[in-house]
């Protein structure tokens, strides 16, 4: 069984391009171990995780769902809109979630999540968002 937590990073320096990775650890102490090394020019932003019973698995499921988005094969990279990572990682299956700065980093980045939010009424089509009442 490998419990832990299946996390996505984004880095400024490569926009567009997201690592899904799997820790048994606090995903903010990975973030800063990857963050650390010599190769980056600056630190990665964790902009969610969620917590797996079955955490490997769940990353390696994912990881294959994204195969034809993999910036290179063997490297946990890839190049496709936001919302189809979060929409896999922040699964209903998960113990807990961590949204982290996430629905920010969507309404900037994901031409998906803006036209969802568009389609439930959410937002203008001039990119206005909606405040909805809870009735």
């Amino acid at each position: 069984m490998a419990w832990g937590f299946v996390y996505v990073l984004g880095h400024h320096c490569m926009p567009g391009v997201y690592k899904v990775g799997f820790t048994e650890r606090s995903p903010h102490a990975r973030m800063e171990e990857l963050s650390r090394s010599t190769s980056v020019p600056c630190e990665f932003d964790l902009i969610c995780y969620a917590e797996y019973d079955q955490a490997r698995d769940r990353e390696q499921e994912i990881h294959r769902l994204l195969e034809n988005f993999r910036v290179d094969a063997g490297r946990e990279f890839f190049k496709c809109d936001l919302m189809l990572i979060t929409d896999l990682v922040m699964h209903e299956d998960a113990y807990s979630q961590c949204e982290h700065g996430m629905y920010p980093l969507l309404l900037e980045v994901s031409p998906m999540f803006r036209q969802s939010l568009k389609d439930k009424g959410e937002m203008t089509e001039d990119g206005r968002l909606v405040l909805v009442a809870n009735v």
